[in-house]
């Protein structure tokens, strides 16, 4: 309850302060969602991607993943409130960005 206590009296955060927060919890939650899926970038490669645009050698896929989960984030943050509850067709347009320019031919059984 004390942590609670100390993080309410430093309320509201600062915009940058805030920004900062927002860029590592989207690029812990890019890396360790993508990471599931089997992307073998790092976290450190993730933020070099989100931050910097980096494209890592031989990692295009993963590239697009880690870029494409971030659209997602952003797209789902202009839609939360707290009224807001998750209709099928937003659940679709999330799934889009996710999947956005990422060929085909990366998903066919017996391909890599």
């Amino acid at each position: 309850m004390q942590k609670k206590t100390l993080v309410d009296k430093g309320k509201p955060l600062q915009g940058s302060a805030l920004q900062r927060i927002k860029e590592d919890i989207t690029a812990k939650w890019t890396y360790n969602s993508n990471g599931i899926e089997g992307n073998t970038l790092s976290l450190r490669e993730t933020k070099m991607v989100l931050e910097e645009g980096v494209t890592v050698n031989g990692k295009s896929k993963e590239h697009f993943e880690v870029y494409n989960h971030k659209k997602a984030i952003d797209y789902l943050q202009t839609l939360v409130n707290a009224d807001y509850k998750m209709p099928g067709g937003d659940n679709l347009s999330l799934h889009g960005f996710v999947m956005r320019s990422i060929e085909d031919e990366f998903f066919r059984p017996g391909k890599k």
